[in-house]
C-alpha cells in the first residue's frame, strides 16, 4: 500500500505512468480543516481518476465512480467562496506551485469565473507579492480567457515579455502552446498589429521572434504591415552581432585533389590543384573543372550542398517554422566556400586566358549542346565585363528562366519553338521543368514510405540503437538484436517494416534486408535516389514502388535542389528565403556593390548547375533511346 503522506499530482491524461494512491485519498477526505491546498489536491485526484475511469478496465469501474463522487462532494463542501476581493490572496497561499494550474482549472470547472471581473485579474496580475501568478496558466482555461479578454490584452501591452506567447499562434506555429486560449480579440488584424509593434518596440524583444516578424508570411486572413516587418528586422539587426566574415586564402598548388582545412587562428584555407592550368586550354576542361577540381557537383550530378543534416541541437534551438528553409550552420559555411571559391576561380580565368565563368556557360549553351545533342534556341548571352554586378544579376536571372521555359518545351516536343515561347511568357517553376527521362528522381512515398524513412533514420524514435545515430545505424553496424527484447511500442514499428520487407528476421534477430538499405538511405540522405546510376538496382526499385514506400519523378531537378534554388531566390514557399530573383526581377534593390556581387555568384552556382542537369538529362535520354533498340 502506498505512503499517504505521497501527495497526489495530475500531469494530463497522457501521463499514463502516474499511480494513483488511495491510501492518500482516503486521508485527505477524512480532514475535517482542509486549505485550499487539501482541496486542490483533491482535484487532481479526481481528474486523475476520471482519466483512470476512461482508460483502465482491470479495475471495478463502479469503485472509481464511486471515489469520483467523493472527491467532488469534498471540493464542494470545502471551496470557500472565491471573489474579486480575495482571489489574490486564495492565489498566494497555494503552497505546493503543482497546484496552480489545477486552482484556475477549478474555477472555471466550478463556474466561479462567472462572478470575477477584470478587478479580480488585475488584483492579481499587478501584486507587488507576484506568487503563483502566470499568464499562462490563465490561458489554459477558454471562459476565463473570454471574461479577462480586455485586461489580458491590457496586461499584454504593459508586459511585452508575455506577448510572443500569443502571437506565435500566428507568426511561429511551432513555438505556440495549442493549448493555449487566446483571447478572441487578438485574433484580429489591428489588436494583433499593436502586440506585434509594442513587442518589437519593447526592451525585451528576444531575435528570434525578430525575425519570424520579419519573414511572417500573411494567412489565414492575418498579415503584419510592411512598415511594422521592416521595423522588426532593423531591430534584428541592432541586438544581432554580424556574423564573421570568412576570411580564408584560396591558392593553385601541385597536389591531386583539392585540400581544405582551418588555422588555429579560424582563417580557410583551400589548396587546389594545379594540374589543369598546364594543360591545354579548351572549354571541356574549365566546364569540367566546376566538378573535377572545386567539387561543386559530385559524381552524380547532385550540388554538394545540398546533402546536409542538420543536428538536433541546432534543430531545437532554431527559430525554423514549418515553413522554414533548415538552413544549418554548416550548410550556411559551405554556401560562402563554394561562392568564395567561384569567385578565385573566375578571378583565375581572368588573369589566365582573359575569360570568365559566364564565357563557359556561353560555349555550353551555344555550341556544346547544339552541336553535340542538335538542340538549339537555349541561348545565353553573357554580360558585359564593365557592368556593374548590380546589371550583371539583372541580365542573367532572365536568362536563366528563358533557358528553363525552353528545356522544359523540348522535354515536351523534341523541340524549342521560339515563336511559341515569345508569345507565350508564362513563368515557369523550377519544380516544374520536365525530363526527358522517365522516373529520374525516387523519393518516398508520402504516407507509407515517409512513416518508414522516420522509424529508420530518425534520431528521435525511441527504439534500441544505443550510441548510435539511428535505428538504420544499429541496424547497418551489424548489432544482434532479438525481437523478443524489444518493448511493446517499438514492436508495432518494427513490425510494420518486417510487413514491408524492409526488415527480416534471421533467428528471431531483426536484420535490414539488404537489397534495399542503399536505396533508403540514399533517398533519406541525399533527398532522392537517381536509378539511372544505378542501373543493378532499378528491379529493386520497382518492387519498392509496388509496396508503395516509393514513388518516381521525371523533372529537371530533383526536389532538393528546387528546394534550394526557391530558398534563395524566391518569396513564396519558404518564409525565410533570401528573395535574391525577386530583388532584381522587379528592380526595388538598393543593395551595395559588395552584396551585388556575392548575389552574383549565388546565381553562378545555379547557372552551373543548370549546365550540369541539362547535359545528363540530354546523355540519359540518348542512353535510354540506345538500349531501347538493342
Amino acid at each position: 500500500m502506498l505512503n499517504k503522506d505521497k501527495k497526489i499530482y495530475y500531469y494530463g491524461e497522457n501521463d499514463i505512468a502516474n499511480i494513483f494512491n488511495e491510501e492518500r485519498l482516503k486521508y485527505l477526505l477524512s480532514k475535517q480543516n482542509a486549505t485550499l491546498d487539501d482541496i486542490l489536491e483533491c482535484f487532481a485526484a479526481e481528474l486523475l481518476l476520471e482519466n483512470k475511469l476512461h482508460h483502465d478496465i482491470k479495475e471495478s469501474k463502479e469503485k472509481i465512480g464511486r471515489n469520483v463522487a467523493k472527491c467532488r462532494n469534498f471540493i464542494e463542501e470545502n471551496l470557500p467562496k472565491i471573489q474579486d476581493i480575495n482571489i489574490r490572496e486564495y492565489l498566494e497561499n497555494i503552497e505546493d506551485p503543482e497546484y496552480v494550474k489545477l486552482f484556475w482549472r477549478l474555477i472555471e470547472r466550478n463556474g466561479i469565473y462567472e462572478d470575477l471581473s477584470d478587478e479580480g485579474f488585475n488584483s492579481i496580475a499587478y501584486s507587488t507579492n507576484q506568487k503563483n501568478f502566470n499568464l499562462s496558466h490563465i490561458l489554459y482555461n477558454s471562459k476565463l480567457s473570454q471574461k479577462w479578454n480586455k485586461s489580458i490584452i491590457e496586461y499584454l501591452i504593459k508586459n511585452p515579455r508575455w506577448i510572443p506567447n500569443i502571437i506565435n499562434k500566428h507568426i511561429n506555429e511551432n513555438n505556440y502552446n495549442s493549448k493555449l486560449n487566446v483571447p478572441k480579440s487578438i485574433d484580429n488584424y489591428k489588436v494583433f498589429n499593436k502586440l506585434v509593434e509594442n513587442y518589437v518596440d519593447s526592451t525585451e524583444a528576444n531575435p528570434n521572434t525578430l525575425l519570424n516578424i520579419f519573414q511572417f508570411r500573411n494567412q489565414d486572413g492575418f498579415r503584419i504591415n510592411n512598415e511594422l516587418r521592416f521595423k522588426a528586422k532593423t531591430k534584428y539587426k541592432e541586438i544581432v552581432p554580424k556574423p564573421s566574415k570568412l576570411d580564408g586564402i584560396l591558392q593553385w598548388k601541385p597536389i591531386k585533389k583539392n585540400y581544405k582545412h582551418f588555422f588555429a587562428n579560424g582563417k580557410l584555407e583551400i589548396d587546389y590543384p594545379d594540374k589543369w592550368m598546364i594543360e591545354p586550354y579548351n572549354f571541356t576542361r574549365l566546364f569540367l573543372s566546376f566538378k573535377d577540381v572545386l567539387e561543386l557537383i559530385d559524381e552524380e550530378n547532385r550540388l554538394k550542398i545540398i546533402n546536409f543534416q542538420v543536428p538536433i541541437l541546432e534543430r531545437l534551438t532554431s527559430n525554423w517554422t514549418p515553413d522554414s528553409y533548415k538552413a544549418g550552420s554548416e550548410f550556411q559555411c559551405n554556401l560562402k566556400i563554394i561562392r568564395s571559391s567561384l569567385r578565385f576561380y573566375d578571378q583565375t580565368l581572368a588573369q589566365m586566358y582573359h575569360l570568365r565563368i559566364e564565357d563557359i556557360i556561353d560555349w555550353f549553351f551555344n555550341k556544346y549542346i547544339p552541336k553535340k545533342f542538335n538542340i538549339k534556341n537555349l541561348t545565353f548571352k553573357p554580360t558585359c565585363k564593365e557592368a556593374t554586378f548590380l546589371e550583371k544579376c539583372r541580365m542573367i536571372l532572365p536568362q536563366f528562366d528563358s533557358i528553363l521555359r525552353g528545356y522544359n518545351y523540348y522535354s515536351k516536343y523534341n523541340k524549342i519553338d521560339d515563336d511559341f515561347l515569345n508569345n507565350f511568357s508564362d513563368a515557369i517553376d523550377i519544380k516544374d521543368v520536365k525530363s526527358k527521362v522517365s522516373g529520374k528522381y525516387v523519393y518516398f512515398k508520402q504516407g507509407v514510405g515517409s512513416r518508414i524513412a522516420e522509424v529508420l533514420f530518425d534520431d528521435q524514435v525511441l527504439l534500441p540503437i544505443g550510441n548510435y545515430e539511428n535505428f538504420y545505424e544499429f541496424l547497418d553496424k551489424k548489432e544482434v538484436f532479438p525481437y523478443n527484447e524489444l518493448l511493446s511500442t517499438s514492436k508495432m514499428l518494427v513490425d510494420d517494416l518486417l510487413d514491408k520487407k524492409i526488415l527480416k528476421l534471421n533467428a528471431q534477430n531483426i536484420e535490414l534486408n539488404n537489397s534495399y538499405k542503399y536505396i533508403l538511405k540514399e533517398i533519406y540522405y541525399n533527398k532522392e535516389f537517381q536509378p539511372y546510376y544505378h542501373l543493378d538496382l532499378v528491379s529493386k526499385v520497382n518492387e519498392l514502388k509496388n509496396l508503395e514506400i516509393v514513388e518516381c519523378k521525371s523533372t529537371l531537378f530533383p526536389k532538393s535542389e528546387s528546394d534550394f534554388y526557391d530558398f534563395m531566390f524566391n518569396d513564396r514557399q519558404f518564409d525565410n528565403g533570401l528573395r535574391i530573383r525577386n530583388r532584381y526581377i522587379h528592380s526595388n534593390n538598393n543593395l551595395d556593390e559588395a552584396t551585388n556581387e556575392m548575389n552574383y555568384y549565388y546565381i553562378l552556382i545555379f547557372m552551373i548547375l543548370l549546365m550540369y542537369r541539362v547535359r545528363e538529362d540530354c546523355i540519359l535520354s540518348v542512353s535510354v533511346k540506345d538500349s531501347k533498340k538493342q
